[in-house]
This record gives C-alpha cells, structure tokens and sequence, in this order.
C-alpha cells in the first residue's frame, strides 16, 4: 500500500476538478535512446536560486489555496493568495520571477508582488511544476490531463517566450504522471515521470525537443521533484524511499545522497548546494524542514498552525 502523503499528492490533482477522473489506462511505445554524440553541450543551469544566504522560504499550500511566504528565521511575513488555486510546483526564475503551478494554468509573479503578473493558460491539464528557461521559453510539467487530450494523462506544456498558451507540447507515451521538471542554460529539459508500471524516472529531451527525448537510467519508486544545482547536477526526490540523489546530467551516481525525514512532498535546494528545504509530512501534519545538504542535519521549521498540504517549496532572494 502506497504511503499516505503519496495517496494524498494522487489525491490533490484527482479532486481538484471536480467530477474528473484520472486517466489511468495501458500504453504503447518506448523511449527513443540516444547516442551520448549527439546530446547537446553541457552547461551550468540557469541562475535564479540565491546561493547565500536566502531570503526567503516559499510554501504553496495546496489545500489552502494560498503561497506561505517565511523569513529566514521561520516568521510568516506574506501570504500570497490572488489568483492562487491548489498551487504545488515553486520555482525562481534568473530574473528572481515566482512561478507557480496552479490549477490548469501557471502564474508569474514579480519580485515582491502579491498579483500574477503573468499567467500562462493550460485548459484540460493539471499542472504539478513550472521552470522558466534562460531564453524565455517556460516549461510546465502536468501531473495528468483532463480532456483526454492525445498529450496526457503526463505531458509538458510548452510555451514559446511571449505566448500566453502553449505553443507545442512534450510527452513520454509511457508517462502516467509528470511530475517535476528543471532546464539547463543548454536548453535541455529535464522531467521527472511515474510509468503505468509504477515506477519513476527522469525524461530529457535535449534542446526541449520532442526529437530529443530519451530515458535516463536511473529508476525510483515514486519520483517526485527534480532540480539542479550549480554544478550542473540533478537531484532527485524519491518520496517512498524517501531520499533525495543526485546525479549527473547523463544520470550517473555522484553517490551523494539525503536520507529524508518522514515523507517528502516536494523539495528546494540553494545554488551553493549546501541547503535543502523539503515539505514534509509527518506524518499528518505538514511543514517546510531547512536542512543541510548531503548530510541531513535539521535546521529550522516553517509551520503554520492551519497549514495543509504543501505540494511545492522555493527559495527567493529579499525583493528590492
């Protein structure tokens, strides 16, 4: 039987529309694999997560409707709830943007605003996490679909700079659930995907092409977040066995790895590498854990006494 939190994050895009079922069915095809030529260059990922220090911890509430904002030393200083629908992926783009995976859309805030300054449409998807590429293309990893579109139930919605609806769309034909993705300055995106098998991996699809997607090796239990730090490396949250690895961009071990504490929903990890912020549940009450990393060495608790399920996590620098 699966852990309660990963019954629980089914269970929040399941019901976020209601009378809408998951699409759960059998499907064709393998991944393309493709000669280590012919990936494109390697480069560091974009900038956007400060290094050090933080200056602020971001929690989306997905039960709450609201994006918690918290000062380093764990004081609620904002709460962010205009056009905010069970929210869940967090990300900081290189113009230090908050954007948000919302319900059947993504949201762009500025530096310090409580409003959308952008919003991207995704009908009939239920988006899990946005990334905001270095040249403006963003990204939006969809947990599943509900229109049974030929991209779901897990695709990519891609959206070309400028536009406000996508432009085209990415998919693995043997994706259930897209979960978590990430982009390099290269243009490589990088998803994390749960099969009909009930096992994760990572997707890439060099240049953020669908020509160039393959499969990387490595395999998970129940893949959830997937980020990269400074160094160009990958890590990635498996939340059953409840650690974070980190890999490289070709999926090989770097054997770093961070035992989690309890169930991990989502995770945020600081340029430098040196700190993680996780959602945790333990086991029924969920709260942001700042800890250090590789090494898991608890730090401080982000915990509001109301506070229900936290599906995504960011740093963000002080706005100026």
């Amino acid at each position: 039987m699966l852990p309660a939190s990963v019954r629980a994050t089914l269970a929040r895009f399941s019901n976020i529309v209601c009378g809408v079922s998951l699409i759960v069915g059998c499907s064709s095809g393998a991944p393309t694999s493709l000669p280590l030529g012919s990936v494109a260059k390697r480069h560091l990922p974009a900038p956007g997560q400060p290094s050090r220090p933080f200056g602020y911890a971001l929690l989306a509430d997905t039960q709450n409707n609201v994006i918690d904002v918290f000062t380093r030393t764990g004081k609620l200083a904002n709460q962010i709830t205009n056009g905010i629908i069970a929210p869940s992926g967090l990300s900081i783009d290189g113009q230090n943007n908050l954007w948000v995976a919302n319900n059947q859309n993504a949201l762009m805030f500025a530096p310090g605003a409580t409003s959308p300054t952008r919003t991207l449409a995704d009908p009939g998807q239920l988006p899990a996490d946005v990334n905001a590429a270095s040249d403006g293309t963003v990204y939006v990893a969809n947990f599943s679909s509900t229109d049974g579109s030929q991209y779901g139930p897990g695709s990519i919605s891609v959206y070309a700079p400028g536009h406000t609806k996508p432009t085209r769309f990415l998919h693995d034909p043997n994706a259930q659930y897209d979960d978590s993705v990430t982009s390099d300055l290269a243009g490589n995106l990088f998803t994390t995907i749960n099969d009909y098998t009930g096992v994760g991996y990572v997707d890439e699809f060099v240049g953020g092409k669908q020509s160039g997607f393959k499969r990387l090796k490595p395999a998970f239990s129940f893949a959830l977040t997937i980020r990269m730090n400074d160094a160009g490396d990958l890590l990635v949250l498996d939340q059953i066995q409840q650690r974070i690895t980190e890999f490289t961009e070709t999926g090989a071990p770097t054997g770093i790895k961070l035992k989690t504490s309890g169930n991990w929903t989502a995770f945020a990890l600081n340029a430098a590498g040196t700190t993680v912020l996780g959602a945790e549940d333990s086991p029924d009450s969920f709260k942001g854990i700042l800890s250090t990393f590789p090494r898991y060495n608890r730090l401080r608790r982000f915990h509001l006494p109301n506070m229900g399920l936290i599906q995504g996590v960011a740093f963000a620098p002080v706005s100026k």
